[in-house]
């Protein structure tokens, strides 16, 4: 391709001038050098209006610069500017700004966005999406009226340009009218066609394209292509499907390619296309411009959610062309669920730059802690442990009112965080993950719902949990049951009030220990079905005081770093010697001791061995099983309500009321008794029953957790 003659006399003065390449240059060298081609530049025409102002930012207010023709203004064009991420400024490209005022009768906003490496990805993406949403904004004072919105940007700018489109369409805006794309960065692959063709290394080589994605978005995967790290979509805008983008001209040399949206290719071809669309300029500002169309697109509704635009433009000539039919999101990924784990994904992939998209089938956010209702719900882990450590503000401004919290305290604490953040806005409730496919030739996910939406991403995470589909009681013919059956793990939010009824609770898992002493306190029968008994502690819960929740508060950082080295996430001294090596008395002395604590691993982890060797297990098991004996008063039952098919440890052991009295009756059988009588009526199994005292009167609150 022939080189125009502003072109070929530039290169020529930087041949001459024994320069280093950029690559080798400091990126304040190569700022000195991005201020000595705008004195090359001039000023620009006159236009009506220059004026600086911020655009405010959650990371520091960002410089726009306004631009207005003499009229009135036929659009509003965000402009971000080239220099790949590392140098370039508002000020080297007001000539070319006062050029587009001038070309096109539209207002032009120049956005001054953070640059690497001070500020290394995703500060410019940040700064591009918040300067747009600002402008979005303003665009009636800046233009006068409500006219189209247009991105546009060269090089880098053409890659936050790209990325800021991509995301208004997927968000729902604001919306675009159209994006220009000046010789645009939309890969960082650096071995494609693009970056070695002979044809693109006169002005930027594929060494200084190396340098700039160094400084930007450092990859730790080995030269010389280094691109895992960068082919998110929020870097490399050409690794996504293109399904909900703003129609588009591209400029390459002395080329416009038109996009439309509506014939976009499969996603593969996409990529390949786009990648090549990094290519060097033939002069410093001979297509940044297109010539001006006829009409510009005409604005789409504000309140409309659909991709934008009518009208298409491409190399200055109009298009008409209709709205196609919504298609599938395009998210970078997708979460299932919306618990601890699903709210902590999505902030941090937000941190990262990523885009997402949360299906939860509650109507609320809290997972576990949504369902699980039942009466006496609580953690077994302490309330100021069992929290989100990513963020010191949360943590001191969050007051726990107890030792182990209660489901309702932990569900408000999920919706604060979820409030605090922001975070509902990118989850859609009451809605079901019917199916996720994988696609190998385009590497991503179609992640279908039972709403009928379909979503695309790279990434998909179940934060399901795992138990979250709950258990029905294998119990035969259970089905002629005429009463009303409840499951603890999706309670009726409403409660139930079992005054005066007769009840069956089947378990004596967590769930059960807890809900059992609450139930028979209410009811004027229960009885307790159990096939397995659990290993059961007292809690000691009580509420927090106020030296506790400020002495946690000002240690929280050592806290958390002792959690993430501990082997149970519950800091605790380490053993030093065996079970075995101790003296009974030694060991009784040492397990009493843990047993006062009221923590969840205090006796498992009192020696070294005491989940490693089944002799030294053996001696934690008897001593609990020791203390349930003491605690029920029939010996029989508390044979019945002592394990010994299994160690101590594997499953969590459940904790149980502290206080002893037998104002509240507790009856457990064995589940063999668990069959349906032949009478009609619903009555419970006539098998004989066992009394227990150790449940906790119905006139206070069970001490329990889990």
């Amino acid at each position: 391709m022939a080189l125009d003659d502003a072109t070929a006399q530039f290169l020529g003065q930087m041949a001459e001038s024994g320069m280093k390449p950029l690559h080798e240059m400091t990126p304040g060298e190569a700022r000195a050098l991005g201020g000595m081609l705008r004195d090359m530049y001039g000023p620009g025409p006159d236009v009506g209006s220059v004026r600086d102002e911020v655009a405010p930012s959650p990371h520091g207010d960002i410089p726009v610069r306004i631009f207005t023709p003499q009229g009135t203004p036929r659009a509003v064009i965000v402009y971000y500017h080239g220099g790949g991420w590392v140098i370039g400024s508002i000020d080297e490209t007001d000539t070319l700004a006062r050029t587009m005022v001038g070309a096109t009768g539209a207002a032009v906003v120049l956005v001054d966005y953070r640059l690497a490496p001070e500020h290394r990805f995703p500060a410019a993406a940040q700064d591009a999406w918040t300067a747009l949403q600002w402008v979005d904004g303003q665009a009636e004072r800046i233009a006068g009226s409500r006219v189209p919105l247009i991105v546009a940007g060269d090089s880098a700018g053409g890659n936050l340009a790209a990325i800021v489109a991509q995301r208004a369409g997927r968000d729902g805006g604001p919306s675009i009218s159209l994006q220009v794309l000046v010789y645009p960065v939309t890969d960082a692959d650096v071995d494609n066609t693009s970056y070695r063709d002979p044809a693109n290394q006169l002005m930027l080589t594929r060494e200084s394209m190396i340098w700039f994605w160094d400084h930007y978005a450092p990859d730790k995967a080995p030269a010389p292509t280094r691109t895992p790290h960068r082919c998110r979509p929020t870097i490399s805008p050409a690794s996504r499907r293109p399904s909900c983008s703003p129609p588009s001209t591209t400029c390459c040399a002395t080329r416009a390619r038109h996009t439309p949206r509506n014939s976009v290719p499969r996603a593969s071809r996409w990529r390949t296309a786009a990648s090549r669309a990094r290519c060097t300029a033939s002069s410093p500002s001979s297509t940044c411009c297109p010539a001006p169309p006829p009409a510009w697109p005409t604005s789409p509704s504000r309140s409309t959610s659909t991709c934008p635009g009518p009208l298409l433009l491409s190399g200055g000539n109009h298009m008409s062309g209709s709205e196609s039919t919504a298609e599938a999101v395009v998210v970078d990924a997708v979460i299932v669920g919306a618990g601890f784990a699903g709210l902590y994904q999505l902030h941090r992939f937000r941190e990262l730059g990523l885009t997402c998209r949360v299906f939860e089938k509650a109507a609320g956010v809290g997972g576990t802690w949504y369902w699980n209702r039942y009466p006496g719900a609580r953690c077994d882990v302490e309330s100021m442990s069992y929290s989100y450590s990513f963020s010191p503000e949360l943590e001191q401004e969050w007051t726990w009112s107890e030792k182990y919290s209660t489901q309702p305290e932990i569900l408000r604490y999920l919706n604060h965080v979820a409030d605090r953040f922001d975070l509902r806005k990118d989850i859609t409730f009451d809605t079901l993950v019917t199916s996720a496919i994988w696609d190998d030739e385009t590497r991503h996910w179609t992640v279908t719902t039972d709403r009928g939406e379909t979503v695309t991403a790279r990434y998909v995470v179940m934060a399901t949990g795992c138990l979250s589909v709950p258990k029905d009681p294998e119990v035969p013919e259970i089905d002629r049951f005429r009463g009303t059956i409840h499951r603890t793990a999706d309670w009726p939010h409403e409660g139930v009030d079992f005054t005066g009824r007769r009840v069956g609770v089947i378990g004596t898992g967590s769930s059960g220990i807890q809900s059992i002493p609450i139930i028979a306190g209410q009811a004027a029968d229960t009885t307790v079905f159990q096939r397995t008994p659990n290993f059961s502690m007292p809690a000691g819960n009580r509420p927090l005081t106020e030296q506790e929740i400020a002495g946690r508060k000002a240690d929280y950082r050592r806290w958390r770093d002792l959690q993430r080295t501990s082997g149970f996430g519950v800091p605790v001294e380490p053993a030093t010697r065996s079970a075995l090596e101790a003296t009974e008395e030694e060991r009784n002395a040492t397990y009493q001791s843990a047993w006062d604590e009221g923590t969840l691993v205090a006796i498992l982890t009192a020696y070294t061995d005491s989940i490693t060797d089944k002799a030294a297990n053996d001696t934690a098991a008897e001593f609990v099983r020791a203390r349930i004996r003491e605690i029920v008063e029939d010996p029989e039952t508390a044979e019945m309500l002592c394990p010994s098919t299994y160690p101590i440890g594997p499953s969590a052991p459940a904790w149980t009321p502290a206080t002893t009295r037998r104002s509240t009756r507790r009856t457990s059988t064995s589940s063999t008794c668990v069959r349906r009588r032949s009478s009609s009526s619903p009555r419970r199994a006539s098998a004989p029953r066992r009394r227990c005292t150790s449940s906790t009167p119905s006139s206070s609150p069970p001490d329990s957790t889990r």
